[in-house]
């Protein structure tokens, strides 16, 4: 009897969803010292809001950094956040004031 080798499917990029937000929440709050939560697009719009200007009026400053992954699925995860937060996340995982 022959039997196939079995192949590995590719996952959904769909099916890890709720991993890759585990995972992103875990990473700012072990290595930014940080609490993190997932939220929806409302609450995100609604900071957005808040962060569009700056104290003097001026268009706030906005920061984005991105990682490329590959293995079973490739892509790009990116975070987009005003300086201000930015900047404090930046300081706790440098150990700076």
């Amino acid at each position: 009897m022959c039997s196939q080798p079995s192949r590995r499917q590719t996952p959904m990029f769909t099916e890890h969803a709720e991993a890759r937000q585990r995972a992103l929440v875990e990473v700012t709050q072990e290595s930014f010292f940080s609490l993190a939560e997932p939220c929806e697009m409302e609450r995100f719009d609604e900071a957005a809001t808040v962060f569009a200007a700056g104290a003097d009026g001026a268009p706030a400053r906005w920061l984005r950094a991105e990682v490329s992954f590959a293995g079973a699925y490739s892509g790009r995860v990116a975070v987009t956040m005003p300086y201000s937060p930015a900047s404090g996340l930046f300081a706790n995982f440098v150990g700076a004031s």
